[in-house]
């Protein structure tokens, strides 16, 4: 190892509704400069049965700045959609390569949804407290929520989802000093619903892990919800159920009762409130089941030197959390760990000796 890791974090941002509408125009600036992007390379391609050159696309970042020249958008960003470009390119032309579809195939790049990211420099972005802010936005400080861990700051990146806004940031820091255990060696069984360690002292189940009653029921609540929420016909402003909705199409008919096609119906306001409070709920599970794993991995590496793991559920969620966090944990501190069980060597295959495997606890 080279003494540094890298890691992510993830922050809520509170700005300001004249700092929010900032970030809007900024990503719809990302937007405009990813389809103009795809039209020019698109265009080179019918032309020269290539794609342009990073410097040729930098060339068209220069001009969608010159013709926004209100918009105060960091050069760096616009760098970066333009590098993202040419990665997404150069990776569907070898993916072409690997199939030998030859190279009348047409433009292999698909137009995808519309980005909502905004790229963030490390020497543009301060931090102050529970204060974040771009130096060279002149938009004021924002407000966050979250823990910055201790490391240095490489890059990051607003975005914007279904409810909030988001600072992603990608650090870099020391590996934590190798600290000797305080016991030899414990045993770690990974089952269906439970989590239980076992060395020669004591025995110890982490039962209440995988999943809370009360979450699931209120998780269940909701979805029955939206299942009962209404689509609006676009035509005729009829109504129909979301589960009515569903069941044809399951049973691949595209058309409505009122006679209009299904794909002319839109959710109404409540049916996107459902479907939002879901979402926000199911998130909230899952970071409560990788805060209480990281809880569970961190302990074990901090006293056992040994760690043998025996993978008894299927490849699912929390497992794949758990096998992934011993995994780089038992590295940071120098610790072994082995693993054991068919769904273990499913993703490891039989050689490996890290905790690379999947699993399901609930």
């Amino acid at each position: 190892m080279d003494g540094t890791r890298r890691f992510g974090c993830r922050l809520k941002l509170y700005p300001t509704v004249a700092q929010a509408e900032r970030f809007a125009v900024w990503a719809r600036a990302g937007s405009g400069l990813r389809d103009l992007l795809l039209e020019r390379d698109q265009a080179c391609f019918e032309e020269t049965r290539g794609h342009l050159s990073l410097n040729a696309l930098r060339d068209v970042t220069y001009e969608f700045a010159e013709g926004h020249p209100g918009l105060d958008w960091p050069a760096h960003s616009r760098n970066q959609h333009a590098r993202d470009h040419a990665v997404a390119v150069r990776l569907a032309f070898r993916r072409l390569k690997a199939g030998k579809r030859g190279r009348n195939v047409g433009w292999p790049v698909p137009r995808r949804s519309r980005p909502t990211t905004i790229y963030v420099h490390n020497q543009t972005l301060k931090v102050s407290g529970t204060y974040v802010r771009l130096s060279r936005a002149r938009h004021g400080w924002t407000r966050y929520r979250g823990t910055i861990p201790a490391g240095r700051i490489l890059s990051g990146r607003i975005r914007h989802d279904d409810t909030a806004w988001t600072l992603s940031l990608s650090m870099e820091a020391p590996v934590p000093v190798h600290v000797a255990p305080r016991r030899s060696a414990c045993r770690v069984t990974l089952s269906p619903g439970s989590i239980v360690m076992a060395d020669n002292r004591r025995t110890r189940s982490y039962s209440d892990i995988a999943s809370s009653t009360t979450d699931d029921r209120r998780l269940a609540r909701l979805r029955r919800r939206v299942a009962r929420r209404s689509w609006r016909c676009t035509e005729c402003g009829n109504l129909m159920r979301s589960d009515r909705r569903s069941g044809l199409l399951a049973g691949d008919k595209r058309q409505a009762p009122c006679g209009h096609w299904i794909v002319d119906y839109e959710k109404t306001a409540r049916l996107r409130q459902a479907e939002t409070a879901v979402r926000k709920l199911t998130l909230k599970n899952r970071n409560r089941l990788k805060d209480e794993i990281h809880n569970v991995t961190a302990s074990l590496v901090r006293n056992y030197g040994q760690i043998g793991v025996d993978v008894r559920a299927g490849r699912g969620t929390a497992t794949v959390d758990f096998l992934h966090q011993i995994a780089y944990k038992g590295s940071w501190y120098g610790r072994e760990v082995t693993l054991r069980g068919t769904a273990a060597q499913a993703e490891t295959g039989p050689e490996a000796n890290g905790a690379n495997g999947r699993g399901d606890l609930a």
